[in-house]
């Protein structure tokens, strides 16, 4: 009987794998890791590798996350192995964290509470708005898909960047050249994956290519963004503010100089978090399920092993 390991104890998911796939041995845990033809995994490490490894049949891993950096995609390919992520889970947490960055900076939030907290009325009468303002958004999949619908609702103007040219909902606009998305937006926000091509590709020659009064938001990598430039551009004014959920290192070791870097504002990678996350995944793995078992092949969120996402 083919066997599918849910690296997982959620009861729920449990029972309704088992319900979905009445020909599979269902089993769930961390103590059985060898001989799976399906691994559906809630988190990565030494524990997928090993499944992996010792599961010649497998084909096909679902893992709960959008990103998959740290899953061995070299020997998925080689041994042509079907991988689907979490793509999708995210897009309204991470739209709405950052839109947060965005107004607070813009409506002086952060400022008024550092006043509220030292019991001072100190009024900021000259703040920013973001109606009209543009959007760079790099990386136009679901989370910025969803960032440039609500971008939408203030009219702004939204510019995607992407690895194809092309009509894409709620852009505006979508290219390939990323210098034409910094020397225009007023809001840089990057929502790209960590791959090869991604890494550190906001550094100090992007950051200069920005306008002084452009806010940098990051909330997909952190090594997509290489912040020692983003401390300097910050510290010299060569762009106004940052909000950052990603960073490297990640977490960020307690003293880290990143903490004290003038207009930068840190959350601790949590804008992906929402009570919502399981039950979408579970879709998400469900879905996929059906199809397998039907065609062989998983139908929603397949990776492109080349690319990485």
């Amino acid at each position: 009987m083919p066997k599918i390991l849910l690296l997982s104890d959620d009861p729920e998911l449990i029972a309704k794998t088992k319900s979905a796939a009445p020909g599979y041995d269902v089993i769930a845990g961390f103590d059985n890791l060898g001989g799976s033809d399906v691994v559906v995994t809630q988190g990565f490490g030494r524990t997928v590798g090993t499944v992996i490894e010792n599961s010649p049949n497998l084909r096909w891993v679902q893992t709960w996350s959008a990103g998959v950096d740290a899953v061995p995609l070299d020997v998925l390919k080689s041994r042509g192995i079907y991988l689907t992520n979490a793509s999708g889970v995210h897009a309204k947490p991470i739209s709405e964290s950052i839109f947060a960055f965005m107004l607070a900076v813009t409506r002086g939030l952060y400022n008024a509470r550092e006043s509220q907290r030292a019991a001072e009325w100190k009024p900021q009468f000259v703040l920013n708005e973001i109606h009209g303002a543009v959007i760079g958004i790099l990386g136009a999949g679901a989370i910025g898909t969803e960032t440039a619908r609500i971008a939408k609702a203030f009219g702004m103007k939204t510019i995607g960047f992407a690895r194809h040219e092309g009509v894409r909902e709620n852009f505006d606009v979508a290219v390939t050249d990323i210098n034409a998305v910094l020397s225009e937006a007023d809001y840089v926000v990057n929502i790209l994956p960590n791959t090869k091509a991604t890494l550190h590709i906001m550094g100090a020659e992007q950051f200069a290519k920005m306008k002084p009064t452009t806010m940098y938001i990051t909330v997909g990598r952190g090594p997509t963004t290489d912040f020692d430039a983003l401390a300097n551009a910050l510290t010299a004014g060569t762009i106004a503010a940052a909000g950052v959920d990603v960073t490297e290192p990640e977490p960020l070791p307690a003293g880290h100089a990143l903490f004290s870097v003038p207009n930068l504002y840190v959350t601790p990678h949590i804008s992906g978090g929402t009570p919502y996350y399981q039950q979408r995944a579970g879709e998400i793995f469900l879905e996929n399920l059906k199809s397998f078992i039907a065609v062989g092949k998983p139908c929603r969120n397949i990776v492109d092993l080349d690319a990485g996402y």
